[in-house]
């Protein structure tokens, strides 16, 4: 990788069997010179939340969310695991791993949690019949500490 790469996502697609005699995941790693639209959008707007407030979109989010209890779910290790206010689709389900703003900054620990909300939320699919779905995970530039994302 190049030192100018340094914006990451990571997505995977588990969709119905297309001609296939299985249904399999697709999982992509996309790197770059430039942030993603979502992730760009998320670490400004992040920011501009921390500049206005002094503090944390992320974590402000999560202790408003646990109060209410509405949408708060749970958490695993430093991965709180929210329902989204505003879902982009059906049944989504939101993970923040706190104190973290890249894919660089995971330690073992935190993968093994966000693996262990990914297989609860998947076996929470599997047993209501859905079978389909997407995922990603959004990074700030790789090798940055962002205080504000």
């Amino acid at each position: 990788m190049r030192l100018s790469e340094k914006y990451a996502t990571i997505g995977c697609n588990n969709l119905f069997p297309a001609g296939a005699s299985s249904m399999h995941p697709h999982i992509q790693v996309s790197v770059r010179s430039v942030p993603f639209y979502i992730n760009e959008m998320l670490m400004d707007r992040s920011n501009t939340f921390f500049k206005s407030n002094g503090s944390n979109f992320w974590d402000e989010l999560i202790t408003v969310e646990k109060a209410l209890g509405e949408r708060y779910i749970g958490n695993i290790g430093r991965t709180e695991w929210i329902v989204p206010f505003a879902p982009m689709g059906g049944n989504d389900v939101m993970g923040i791993i706190k104190h973290r703003s890249s894919l660089t900054e995971l330690s073992e620990e935190d993968l093994t949690d966000l693996g262990e909300g990914l297989s609860k939320i998947l076996k929470y699919y599997e047993y209501n019949g859905l079978s389909s779905f997407n995922f990603v995970i959004h990074s700030g530039p790789i090798d940055e500490e962002l205080e504000y994302f």
